[in-house]
């Protein structure tokens, strides 16, 4: 009897996490109803016709430069784009893949041609 009770929660302990981890899965054609059920509440939400799209915060924005996006179409999901290693779209997302940034991070003064001001002036 111990062995069996050991034994269940075991299997417990070892399907907990994989449950969670499918939560986190997002498919195409679920509803925001679903969305939400999965992923929790928006962070940010905006409208747009008959698209609405859902925001997320990750842990990544500072350096992959966008939240985590559902976009529904018709309360119906038509992509999603995720940063955030816990989350996944089993569609095909329209998400490009990283690219590198281009100019080194700045440390020190940065160089004039790299200022706003210089990008703006009129000349007279």
């Amino acid at each position: 009897m111990l062995r069996a009770r050991l034994a269940l929660a075991l299997l417990c302990a070892v399907a907990a996490p994989v449950a969670a981890q499918a939560q986190k899965s997002i498919d195409p054609g679920m509803s925001q109803a679903k969305v939400v059920e999965r992923l929790g509440e928006p962070d940010a939400s905006r409208v747009s016709g008959d698209f609405k799209y859902l925001f997320y915060h990750n842990s990544c924005i500072r350096t992959c430069g966008m939240d985590d996006v559902v976009i529904l179409q018709k309360d119906s999901v038509v992509d999603a784009m995720f940063r955030s290693a816990d989350r996944s779209y089993t569609g095909k997302s329209s998400s490009p893949r990283a690219i590198r940034r281009r100019l080194p991070l700045a440390r020190g003064p940065v160089p004039a041609m790299y200022l706003p001001e210089r990008w703006c002036r009129q000349e007279a």
